[in-house]
C-alpha cells in the first residue's frame, strides 16, 4: 500500500502517523501545503490523509480540489466531510473550521456559548465583560482574545477587519476538556489547564494537557454526534465545564494535534488511525 499524507510543516502528529504506518511496511510520501502538486504524481497513491484541512490559506480550496479528483471515498481519510464541505461553486456549506460556523453546525447538538456576529464596527453592541473574540477561521488558539472594555475593543478593530473575527461570551470554566474521536467513537479524554498569556498586547489564551479525563457520557454522546454531523473521522472536541457542572462544546478541530494526549492517556493513537486507514482501504 502507497500512503500520501498531506500537512503542514508544524504538524509533528503527523510524523507519528507516518511512524506507526511504516511499521506496518506501508509506503509513505509526505507532501508540505505551498509544494507543487501535480495530478499525475497521485496516481500511484491507494491512499491519502490530508491533515490540518481547510486552515492554510486562500490557495488551499484549489489544492484540495486536485487531490478530491485524484482519490474515491474509500482512499481519501475524512471523504464524507469532503463531500459535504468540498470547495465547489455549487456548494454552499460553510466551513467546517469556521468557528462562527461551527456554532450555527452544533447548536442542537450540543450546548454552547453565547454569541454575537457583526459586520461593522459601528453595530457593535457589547456592554458586558469581558467577551472573548475569535477569528472565525484560526487553530492553535493563536488568535483568541478576551477583551475588557469597549475602549479595548475600538483600540482591537482599529488593525483588524471585524469580518473575520466574532464575539463570544466569556464563561468562567472550573475545566476545559478535550475529546478525542475516531471513526465516531471517543478513544478518549484528557483535561487541560488554561494559561493566561499576553496575545499581540492583548489577553490571549492557551492550554496544557495536565492529565486524563473520565469524561461523562452526555459529553461523549455530544462528541459523537458532532463527528457525525460534520462527517469527521478523527477530530479532537473542546469542552468547558462549569463549576455548576454545566458542560459546553467550545469548538470542534479536525486532524488534531495529539503527541501530548498520547502521552497522558498512555494510548498509541497514530496506531489506531492507521489500523482505520487499512480497514478502510481494504
Amino acid at each position: 500500500m502507497k500512503l500520501l499524507v498531506v500537512a503542514s510543516k508544524k504538524d509533528l502528529s503527523c510524523n507519528r502517523i507516518i511512524k506507526e504506518a511504516e511499521k506496518k511496511k506501508i509506503e509513505v510520501s509526505k507532501i508540505i501545503y505551498g509544494d507543487d502538486l501535480k495530478p499525475e504524481q497521485l496516481k500511484e497513491f491507494d491512499f491519502c490523509m490530508i491533515r490540518d484541512a481547510y486552515s492554510v490559506g486562500k490557495d488551499f480550496p484549489d489544492f484540495l480540489r486536485t487531490i478530491l479528483s485524484a482519490f474515491r471515498s474509500n482512499q481519501l481519510f475524512d471523504d464524507k466531510m469532503y463531500e459535504k464541505y468540498s470547495p465547489c461553486e455549487s456548494k454552499q456549506y460553510g466551513h467546517p473550521q469556521d468557528k462562527l460556523f461551527q456554532h450555527l453546525m452544533y447548536e442542537k447538538a450540543a450546548n454552547m456559548p453565547k454569541f454575537w456576529d457583526y459586520d461593522s464596527v459601528d453595530k457593535i453592541a457589547i456592554k458586558s465583560f469581558p467577551i472573548v473574540i475569535k477569528q472565525k477561521i484560526g487553530e492553535r488558539g493563536k488568535e483568541v482574545f478576551i477583551l475588557e472594555s469597549e475602549e479595548e475593543i475600538e483600540d482591537f478593530f482599529n488593525k483588524r477587519d471585524i469580518k473575520d473575527f466574532f464575539f463570544e461570551e466569556f464563561l468562567e470554566l472550573d475545566k476545559d476538556i478535550r475529546v478525542i474521536v475516531l471513526n465516531h467513537e471517543v478513544l478518549g479524554s484528557v483535561n487541560r489547564r488554561v494559561r493566561f498569556k499576553d496575545n499581540q498586547g492583548y489577553k490571549g489564551v492557551g492550554v496544557k494537557v495536565i492529565g486524563k479525563y473520565k469524561v461523562p457520557e452526555e459529553i461523549k454522546d455530544n462528541a459523537v454526534e458532532v463527528s457525525h454531523i460534520l462527517g469527521s473521522e478523527f477530530c479532537g472536541l473542546d469542552f468547558g465545564i462549569d463549576k455548576k457542572g454545566h458542560h459546553y462544546l467550545m469548538e470542534c478541530n479536525v486532524s488534531p494535534w495529539f503527541s501530548s494526549a498520547e502521552r497522558i492517556l498512555d494510548m498509541n493513537i497514530a496506531k489506531k488511525i492507521v489500523e482505520f486507514i487499512l480497514e478502510k482501504q481494504n
